[in-house]
């Protein structure tokens, strides 16, 4: 606990001066942009820590054989890192399949040149 206490004073200090000189959002599109870059910056994130989360199971599935609780957990842990990235995935697909059927061009498409552009919307949002 004494670790992860100094850990996150130390990330407190450290983004302090981003704080420190930010400006408040003075409407609600320069809002809507700011919670869009904090989603852009969240997701990756969160997405590779399902990912580890999948890796450390199959670890602990692999070389914890013998140990059926270390086996148990390291299903467990690859089971909800699987389900994590499906579900975030899938969502991913229906807010561009949503964005797609209400303004016409979704991320990826609508370009006719095969390189990914053409989408106003960026990538996991």
């Amino acid at each position: 606990m004494k670790k992860f206490t100094s850990f996150l004073l130390l990330t407190a200090f450290m983004v302090m001066p981003a704080i420190a000189f930010a400006a408040a959002p003075t409407n609600l599109q320069d809002l809507i942009g700011r919670a869009q870059g904090l989603v852009k910056l969240l997701v990756p994130l969160v997405m590779s820590l399902a990912v580890l989360a999948f890796v450390w199971g199959l670890f602990n599935f692999i070389f914890h054989g013998g140990d059926t609780k270390k086996r148990t957990e390291g299903y467990s842990f690859m089971f909800y890192g699987i389900l994590a990235l499906f579900v975030m995935v899938s969502m991913w697909g229906l807010v561009n399949l949503l964005y797609n059927t209400i303004f016409g061009s979704g991320v990826g498409g609508g370009s006719g040149t095969g390189s990914g552009g053409g989408g106003s919307l960026p990538p996991f949002i």
